[in-house]
C-alpha cells in the first residue's frame, strides 16, 4: 500500500476553505475513488450535483472539489503539516521511516 495526500477545497458563499487527509491506497485510481467518495459525501444532502470537477451541495450554496492528490509516506506528511503549524509535536517520527 502507497500513501496519498490529498487536499480538499470548500466554497461556502465568499468563505473557502482548504483540508489535507492522507489515505492508503495501492495505486493512484484507487485514491483518487476514495477522494471523489469524500467530497461526494462531505454534507448530508440526497440532491448532490456534480459539475465542473466541484460538487455542489445545497443548490449550490456549498461547493467541494479534489485539489490535488499526490504520493507521499507518513512521515513526509507529518513534517509537513508540522512545518505548516497545524501540528505542534511530532513525536517519533522515527517509526514511520518505513
Amino acid at each position: 500500500m502507497k500513501h496519498w495526500a490529498g487536499q480538499l477545497q470548500e466554497k461556502n458563499g465568499e468563505q473557502e476553505y482548504g483540508f489535507e487527509h492522507i489515505i492508503e491506497a495501492p495505486d493512484i485510481d484507487t485514491a483518487e475513488t476514495i477522494y471523489h467518495n469524500y467530497a461526494r459525501h462531505w454534507y448530508d444532502d440526497d440532491e448532490v450535483t456534480f459539475e465542473d470537477g466541484w460538487y455542489n451541495f445545497f443548490g449550490g450554496g456549498v461547493c467541494v472539489r479534489i485539489r490535488s492528490i499526490k504520493p507521499t509516506t507518513i512521515r513526509r506528511w507529518l513534517e509537513y503539516r508540522y512545518n505548516e503549524g497545524v501540528i505542534r509535536e511530532v513525536k517519533e517520527v522515527k517509526q514511520y521511516d518505513k
